[in-house]
């Protein structure tokens, strides 16, 4: 959860950065209740530490995945230049440490 949240804009539930539409809103999908249950009690340790203005994190029930297109996959990795200029161009890195550096 750490992990997860630490890399997106809880706060906004439109898109991420500059990527916008509703299939860049954050969403956990959980399957069983166990996961569900550890999503929404992080979510609430967030709310209640009032760390974070707002938490738009949808956690809704896991259905069929479709894998993204392979050139999608590991784009990072396979394009750091283009990838790095996407997080600075976006202000992506800065949001980010806007919004948790001083959680950490």
């Amino acid at each position: 959860m750490d992990v997860y949240f630490h890399n997106i804009d809880p706060t906004r539930d439109d898109g991420q950065f500059c990527d916008q539409g509703m299939q860049y809103r954050p969403i956990i999908f959980y399957e069983g209740e166990s996961q569900k249950s550890l999503a929404e009690a992080y979510k609430q340790r967030l709310i209640d530490e009032d760390k974070v203005s707002s938490i738009l994190v949808q956690i809704v029930p896991a259905k069929t995945f479709y894998p993204a297109e392979a050139y999608h996959q590991k784009y990072y990795q396979k394009n750091p230049l283009r990838y790095r200029f996407y997080r600075y161009s976006c202000g992506r890195d800065k949001r980010l440490k806007e919004l948790w550096d001083s959680y950490d």
